[in-house]
């Protein structure tokens, strides 16, 4: 290996260190306001001095001493004796034994940071798993996809000529994603057609910040990745969400590995002002505040956060703000627990090393880092964002009681709208809002007054009241099938999962089901596994269509208990 001119060199990466600090992969210091600027300095200038240091300046042998020079001054972990004595990048990876600790090659560190900002070469399509292969959800507008005609409903069953049904995510994204200009054959399934597309892999850059309006006036924003554009993509959200006149606002952080911590701290403004968002503590214990930046947006707007085990890094530190100064209600589940901030150093070949330097800990203090966030409110297998449609469906503005149920959870007041609770899309979530409530006690609204219910005394009958009833069936936990029999021929397309539901009693968790129709009017059913026995289970009938169109009158529902 070549001998460096140490002092070149040093300067280089000194110079790169001031930028990279600003624009780190994972966590970044940022100056938002004049404490961050002290602050960033504090870090720049510690950083700077580590590196203008002697023993810096004497190594001989390039690559390997800088990267152990790093390891022995920053790293926020005791250092393995054993470093000293390895002679490769690779063997030192392995000592180190820190899955956040990682070294690329500059075209390596690229594809991370265009990971980061949902950059990548590709076809350009949402999609979920199907059993024949993928199905598309959707396009990237102006993607690959879109342009060749694919359409949101085609399933593809072939990627390059190779069967995909039995693949997994990841190998299938390696077909989907490639280098750009490169090709993939799709054989698509389009009806009773195969359709063959052959499409040219393109940069797509997909936003990460996503919105929409739930319910009328429930605002709801997806925060996908704290990206270089976030906090701009977010602002613009935010204000044609307002300009709709939303109630209350909903943000979705599941599945959000984190981002430059930049992009949080300024998002984190737009909740607790320019309060502390999170404390830094390097090996020393020395500590560093980073605040949020002054925003006046979303001051006196209800707020509910949902998280997930996928939820980490950056979107960890907005969460545990807005919780620890309680400007946001956290359902969902315990967040992955990665407290722990990278920072980024360019090295003497141009290569990088993102070594672990801080630990960061919330705003009240809180342990972050292999604990996670718990949220106000832990959803477990129930649908987190069905959940906070319920909790806001109550509305803002209600002048009467009637049809609404009022509870608390956490220690906060929540109104829902009965009707909601009750539909077939709901009921799940709302029994599980009920039963985990707080107290014994829940209040419904009549015109005047609220009248209490002991909780514990409400039945299923409650959430089935407008269905009918059918016969009760007993049957054993290896018959798996069960015939719906109509008195007209139906609609074979709306025997479907929406339509023909079987679910356990605890919280109307759904079986998975395969459905076929004979003779017209009846649907025959098989579960995909056997049921549990000594539980009881609800054939849910509702949506059905007749041959020629018309909904019939009255949903159904059958009790069916299994030994």
């Amino acid at each position: 290996m070549k001998k460096l001119n140490n002092k070149n060199n040093i300067i280089k990466f000194i110079l790169y260190l001031l930028f990279i600090t600003l624009i780190n992969f994972n966590n970044v210091v940022f100056a938002n306001n004049n404490n961050e600027h002290d602050n960033y300095h504090k870090l720049d200038q510690q950083f700077s001095e580590l590196l203008k240091d002697n023993t810096y300046k004497e190594y001989n042998d390039g690559l390997i001493e800088q990267i152990k020079y790093l390891i022995n001054n920053v790293y926020y972990y005791d250092v393995p004796e054993s470093i000293s004595n390895v002679k490769s990048v690779e063997e030192i990876m392995k000592n180190i034994r820190d899955p956040y600790t990682q070294y690329y090659t500059g075209e390596e560190f690229k594809k991370l940071q265009e990971g980061i900002n949902n950059v990548f070469s590709g076809i350009g399509i949402y999609y979920k798993k199907h059993e024949d292969g993928i199905i598309i959800t959707d396009m990237v507008p102006g993607s690959s996809a879109e342009y060749a005609g694919l359409k949101i409903g085609d399933i593809v069953i072939q990627l390059n000529r190779e069967e995909i049904k039995d693949l997994s995510v990841e190998k299938i994204d390696k077909y989907i994603k490639g280098e750009e200009g490169t090709k993939v054959i799709l054989d698509v399934k389009r009806g009773t057609q195969i359709v063959t597309f052959i499409l040219q892999r393109r940069a797509v850059e997909i936003p990460t910040v996503d919105s929409k309006i739930l319910d009328e006036n429930i605002g709801y924003v997806h925060i996908k990745s704290f990206g270089n554009k976030t906090p701009e993509l977010f602002k613009k959200k935010i204000e044609n969400l307002l300009n709709s006149n939303i109630e209350n606002l909903v943000v979705d952080l599941r599945g959000n590995l984190g981002g430059y911590t930049s992009s949080a701290y300024e998002i984190a403004g737009y909740f607790i002002g320019n309060k502390t968002a999170t404390i830094m503590k390097d090996k020393k214990g020395d500590e560093i505040l980073y605040r949020g930046s002054s925003q006046e947006l979303l001051r006196d707007i209800p707020i509910i956060f949902i998280t997930d085990k996928n939820t980490a890094s950056a979107s960890e530190i907005l969460t545990s703000a807005v919780k620890d100064y309680e400007r946001a209600f956290i359902i969902g589940n315990k967040t992955y627990g990665k407290g722990v901030q990278q920072t980024s150093f360019i090295l003497a070949d141009e290569s990088f090393l993102k070594l672990t330097t801080h630990e960061f800990f919330s705003p009240f203090g809180s342990k972050i880092n292999k604990v996670g966030v718990k949220p106000n409110f832990d959803t477990k297998s129930i649908d987190p964002l069905k959940v906070a449609e319920l909790l806001f469906s109550g509305g803002k503005h209600r002048e009467y009681n009637s049809q609404l149920v009022k509870l608390s959870v956490d220690g906060k007041e929540f109104i829902i709208d009965l009707k909601k609770g009750k539909d077939r899309n709901y009921r799940s979530a709302f029994k599980y809002i009920i039963e985990s409530s707080d107290g014994e006690n829940i209040e419904i609204g009549n015109k005047d007054n609220w009248v209490k219910f002991n909780k514990n005394k409400i039945s299923n009958d409650f959430y089935f009241e407008n269905l009918k009833t059918m016969d009760s069936l007993t049957k054993s936990s290896k018959d798996t099938e069960i015939t719906v029999k109509f008195n007209k021929d139906i609609r074979p397309r709306t025997a479907n999962e929406l339509n023909v539901k079987l679910v356990e009693e605890t919280f109307f968790q759904e079986v998975q089901l395969e459905y076929t129709i004979d003779k017209g009017n009846e649907i025959h059913i098989k579960c995909k596994e056997d049921l549990s026995t000594d539980k009881e289970y609800y054939l849910l009938v509702e949506g059905i269509e007749s041959i020629d169109g018309m909904p019939l009158k009255n949903g159904s529902i059958a009790r069916i208990y299994v030994y």
